[in-house]
Order: structure tokens, then sequence, then C-alpha cells
């Protein structure tokens, strides 16, 4: 009687359609990139250029005047047009931020078909595959100004008879001098400039008198009072295995000292300082010399912040399980599961797109110390220094004048990822309105008569 059951059963199963679950799962590696992101909000570096001429300036000039010398007449004809003056320049660029985000996105389905009304499950994911990085570049000023001379004059006359006519006229290019074909574009026709075209340079009537940025800052020097002063050469990076990331640093810009007993020795008697150090000629010593006074710099501290997003765009809408209006997009934070209710379709196409929800706070200050140094016994050569024999310094700690604090969202790249596709159940467990196939019917009939046949057979086995 068991073979005969088993054997019914099978013939069911064989009738009846079958009901797949398989579960829809995807895993792929992205990074999010914001590059060349403006330091105060915008998506480009971007930069301002100042130009202006300051000068004397006149277009073409075409004209002729008429003379009469001894009954001849005389026509005199010329032009001219030129600039005599300076080309004034300037240009500020708006920093620079990049931010690298890597990491490995997923997507999953608790299952692929599903009967209309029913709940499907979408889980996401995300996990860092690297550190992320984020690197500033603070603002660079150039300014500069060109001589400008272009002069141009031509000038003839034509003589006139009354039986004879006019000759042709005499004359020919008068003046046709420009400045600027003596210089390359190398070697402009440079009055003053300082770091242009980014050359961290000082120049002067095409001289260079030092650096302004960088190692090397431009000194200066008069009597007791010494200081340098450079454009801030600001950088920042940091490196974490997280999507918030945070970075500071800081510039000096001007420092300026006054070495006081110098100064109180040459009050008292003129040139006595040089009794505490002189020199001359790229030689000299120091017995002691002490500096005091303010140094100022630029200080910036960057926090990013972002939560990794995705958006999922459905081919008919549907809602969530939770209630809402239908909607064909929803969004939500990598990491998490959405529901929602199958909607009545045969079939739903799935796009999922990634992208960063972020904010970046830059806060910029001007930092001010007070800065004090001494040193002793130092021998001066124009080949180097021998000492100091012994120096110390101190260096109060730096008093904060708010410049500028914003946030903003940098223009991070989206991904978009393959398509997939949920169906309608071919058979739902309880659905009254589906009727089955004419085969389907043959192969359940054919099932119950084998059974009906074998139970028979074993009546009269038992009979007999």
């Amino acid at each position: 009687m068991k073979r005969i059951v088993v054997v019914a059963l099978v013939a069911l199963a064989l009738g009846l359609p079958m009901i797949t679950h398989a579960q829809y799962s995807t895993s792929s590696p992205l990074t999010f990139e914001a590059l060349n992101q403006n330091m105060w909000g915008g998506s480009g570096p971007g930069s301002t250029t100042y130009e202006h001429f300051l000068g004397v300036e006149w277009p073409y000039v075409d004209g002729s005047a008429d003379l009469v010398v001894l009954g001849t007449g005389v026509r005199l004809v010329g032009s001219t047009h030129g600039r005599i003056g300076l080309d004034l320049g300037a240009r500020i660029n708006a920093g620079r931020v990049d931010v690298t985000v890597p990491g490995n996105v997923s997507l999953s389905t608790d299952r692929s078909t599903y009967s209309p009304g029913g709940v499907m499950t979408i889980g996401t994911g995300f996990g860092m595959s690297s550190a992320a990085t984020m690197a500033t570049e603070f603002p660079s000023l150039e300014v500069w100004a060109d001589l400008a001379f272009d002069v141009y004059a031509h000038g003839g006359a034509e003589f006139c008879l009354t039986l004879v006519g006019c000759t042709p006229p005499v004359g020919g290019t008068l003046i046709d001098f420009n400045i600027a074909d003596y210089f390359t574009e190398e070697f402009p026709p440079e009055l003053f400039s300082f770091n242009r075209d980014g050359s961290d340079q000082l120049r002067a009537l095409g001289l260079d008198l030092g650096a302004i940025t960088g190692t090397y800052p431009l000194e200066f020097g008069l009597g007791p009072i010494e200081g340098s002063i450079q454009a801030p050469d600001l950088h920042t990076s940091t490196t974490a295995t997280s999507t918030s990331l945070t970075s500071s640093g800081e510039a000096q810009v001007l420092e300026v000292g006054v070495d006081v007993p110098r100064a109180v020795a040459d009050f008292i008697y003129p040139g006595a300082g040089c009794l505490l150090s002189c020199e001359a000629f790229g030689f000299g010593y120091a017995l002691m010399e002490t500096f005091l006074g303010p140094r100022f710099g630029i200080g910036q501290e960057f926090m990013f912040n972002s939560t990794p997003m995705v958006t999922l765009d459905f081919s008919a809408p549907l809602t969530l399980a939770g209630g809402g209006p239908a909607a064909t997009s929803f969004s939500a934070p990598l990491g998490s599961s959405l529901e929602f209710l199958y909607p009545d379709a045969l079939s739903l196409d799935v796009t999922p797109t990634y992208w960063l929800n972020n904010s970046l706070n830059v806060d910029t200050d001007m930092l001010a110390r007070l800065a004090a140094e001494a040193e002793f016994l130092t021998i001066k050569t124009i080949f180097g220094n021998l000492g100091p024999l012994w120096a110390t310094g101190y260096v109060t700690p730096p008093l904060s004048i708010g410049m500028d604090d914003r946030t903003f969202a940098l223009d991070f790249n989206d991904h978009t990822g393959s398509t997939f596709t949920l169906t309608r159940e071919i058979a739902p467990p309880i659905d009254p309105t589906v009727v089955p196939e004419p085969s389907t019917w043959v192969l359940v009939g054919s099932g119950l008569l084998l059974v009906g046949v074998m139970v028979r057979r074993r009546e009269r086995w038992g009979d007999a």
C-alpha cells in the first residue's frame, strides 16, 4: 500500500507546476571619487583673473592735411596707433580638495519570484576595500606688472602742381616698436611679479629676488629688525579605513623680530649695537642675538563625513511594506534592508545606483603667536655659519582668529549597477483564479487511474 501512495505522489508532483525561489545576489568593488574640487564649494578648482592696462592708449588714427607752399600743393598723410604704460594682472585660484572612498557594494533579494501583494526584501551592504584618502591644497595668488610700449607711426607727403598733377606719396614708417618683441614667454617684459605662473619667486626687472613659498621665504632686515614673508604653502592629507575623514595643517606667512639688546644699545649710542653682532661683506659675528616679535600664519581644519547610499529604480510603481505612496524610485543607506509589496506585474526590473551622501566642513583661521629666540656665539661667513654655540626659544600657543567657516557637499561620481529582474510566481500557493492547463489534468488523471488499478488488483489477490 505504501508503494502505491508513493507512486501517486510522484505522479501528482509531475503533473502540478513547481514553484522556485532562487535568490538574487551581487557584489562588486567601486570607488567614489571627488577630484579637483573647489575648496570653497563648487564642482571645479576654478580661478579668477584680473587684468587692467594703466597708461596711455590710442586706437588706429589715419589723417591728412593740405598745405600750399610757393604755389605748390602739398598733402601730408599719416597714421598711428599705440599704447604706453603697464599691464597689471592678478590671479587667485580656489584651492583644491581630492577625496576617494573605495569599497565593495552588495545587493541581494530573499528570492526571485513573488506573488502579487507579497512582501519582497532587498538587502544592501557596503564594506571598505582599502583606505579612503583626502588631500587639500590652499589657494595660490599671482600678481604681475609688465611694461607696455607698442607704438607705430607712418608718414608721407604728396606734391601737386596745377598743370602736372600729384606725385606718388613719398614717405614711410616713422616708428614701429613693441617692447614685447624683445622678450619671450618665459621672460616677459616684466617690471614686477609675485609667484607668477606658480614660480614661487619674487622678481623685479627680470631678476629673481628670492622664493616666497616653500622652504625658503623672502627675508628682510633693517637694523635690529628682521623678518620673513612667504605665500602660504598649505597642504593637508589623511588616510583612514572609514567613510569619515579629518585633516588639518598650518603655514607661516609673516614673521617679524626685534633684536632687543641691539636696539637698546643703538638707542643709547648709535652704532653700539655692533659690539653685540655685526656683519659686512658676508662676514660677521654675533656674541648675542635675540629676537622678540609676532608670527602670523594660516591654519585649516577639514572634516569630511559621508554615507554610502543606493537608489533603486523599478520598472513599475510599488509601495513599501510599512505603507506610503507608490513610487518607482527609493533611496536608502547601504547596509539597510528594504521591504516592498510586489506589484501586480508579470516581471519587475530593478536598477541600482550607488552614490555618496556627504558633507565637507572647511574651517580657515589666522594664527597669531608671540615668539622669543636667543643665540650666543655665532661666526658668519659667505660659506656658512659656525654656531651658535647655544640657542633657545619659546613660542606661545596660537591665537586663532576666524576667517572663514563653511560646509558644503563635494561632487562625487555615481555608479550604476546591473539591472536584474524579479518575476511573479507561476502558481501561487492559493489562487482560485488560476486554471490548470489540459496537459496538467491529463497527467493528474493518469496518476489517479494508475492508483485505482493497483488497488483493484490487490483486492482481487486478497479474495483469491
